[in-house]
């Protein structure tokens, strides 16, 4: 597949070709580099991405100059090279301590992480293990002991687009011991890929496009959610939600299941922080699709309309619909109504909370967009 992206102009990828032969792989990702290398957009950096390129050919055109960009590489003396590529071993069993065998563990929350955060592998009797981050946040300590931790627990460690990292090939004799040194550690967070762990960008903390602090609303949700009764619901536990700051998809919001980015709305002469929501984003094999914008909210009520969606939700399924199929069969547009009056604004007399942003309380909420790190 090619051409896919998300930003402000999201773009599902097409699929280049049904099967490529595993010595034509780094040829072929070769010959789509070289393509966009020669013809991508220079003058305006905004559009030099692959994706427009192949919409602007479109993915016929495209498809038959890979092939023919393909048989050039394979001549030259860099495609030769190519050819010595084989693909990584399989990892080292980890070494593990002594006594080895502790598939088990009596600490507090084992239970509830074994439940979330275990991923059976094809390889009979190996585990990955999600080490979930809340905010995406490791302190150099934390770091530290997580590579010790890995060194003897697992085979390998690759960090996810969900902001965490997984622990690859870990034996499940070894899963009580793992648990109690990442408990110890401060690094075995339950819910890990669940409703209450939210992917985010960095926002208007750092970001100088970003015109909300996500962050502050990724933990106002997760808080708010964690004392709700649905959260156990285990038709609700799998939904997605992710954030970003601004309308360029750092978060991912496009492909959540409930998506958030960040505006704002001038109420007489000030401004109010809000979060545009999107509902019914998803990715699975063959198929992305992007979320609907459903409503513009102030920062304030998200929360509550989070509620009100998963509420909604578990009174109207039928019985085993996950949320996605129920999405399709009432339509994104159907929750408008259901969220008309939160998107109402009190004067800053009667609710001055509402002209502040969730993780910036205290200060006055003002746009301030500076130049970008990329695209620049």
């Amino acid at each position: 597949y090619v051409g896919g992206g998300l930003g402000a102009a999201p773009m599902s990828a097409e699929l280049l070709e049904p099967f490529t032969p595993e010595e034509d792989l780094l040829p072929t990702m070769l010959a789509i580099i070289r393509l966009f290398d020669r013809y991508g957009n220079r003058k305006v950096l905004t559009q030099a991405r692959l994706k427009f390129l192949v919409k602007k050919w479109g993915i016929a055109a495209f498809r038959e100059a890979v092939r023919e960009e393909r048989r050039l590489v394979k001549l030259t003396a860099s495609g030769e090279d190519l050819k010595a590529w084989a693909p990584p071993p399989e990892p080292e069993p980890p070494r593990l301590p002594t006594p080895p065998r502790k598939p088990f563990s009596f600490a507090p929350g084992f239970d509830e992480w074994r439940r979330t955060n275990l991923y059976p592998q094809k390889q009979a009797g190996f585990y990955t293990v999600a080490v979930r981050l809340p905010l995406g946040d490791i302190t150099p300590e934390g770091l530290r002991a997580l590579a010790e931790i890995a060194e003897v627990y697992a085979g390998e460690v690759r960090s996810a687009i969900s902001q965490n990292f997984l622990l690859r090939y870990v034996p499940e004799e070894a899963l009580g011991g793992l648990y109690e040194a990442l408990l110890q550690a401060g690094l075995a967070q339950p819910q890990a890929h669940t409703l209450l762990d939210i992917t985010r960008c960095p926002g208007a903390d750092t970001c100088n496009l970003a015109i909300t602090h996500s962050r502050g609303l990724a933990q106002a949700l997760e808080a708010h959610l964690a004392s709700l009764a649905l959260v156990q619901d285990p038709m609700v536990r799998p939904i997605s939600i992710k954030i970003s700051g601004c309308p360029n998809s750092c978060g991912q919001h496009h492909i959540a299941d409930i998506g958030f980015y960040g505006s704002s709305r001038k109420v007489g002469e000030r401004e109010v922080p809000h979060y545009t929501l999107l509902l019914g984003g998803r990715t699975r094999a063959g198929e992305a699709r992007f979320g609907q914008v459903v409503a513009r909210i102030p920062a304030r009520r998200t929360p509550e309309a989070v509620e009100r969606i998963l509420k909604r939700y578990q009174e109207e399924r039928e019985q085993g619909e996950s949320f996605q199929a129920y999405l399709d069969r009432v339509g994104a547009a159907s929750f408008k109504p259901l969220l008309e009056d939160l998107q109402t604004i009190p004067s800053y007399e009667e609710a001055p909370e509402y002209y502040q942003d969730l993780g910036a309380e205290g200060e006055t909420f003002r746009v301030q967009l500076g130049r970008g790190e990329c695209a620049v």
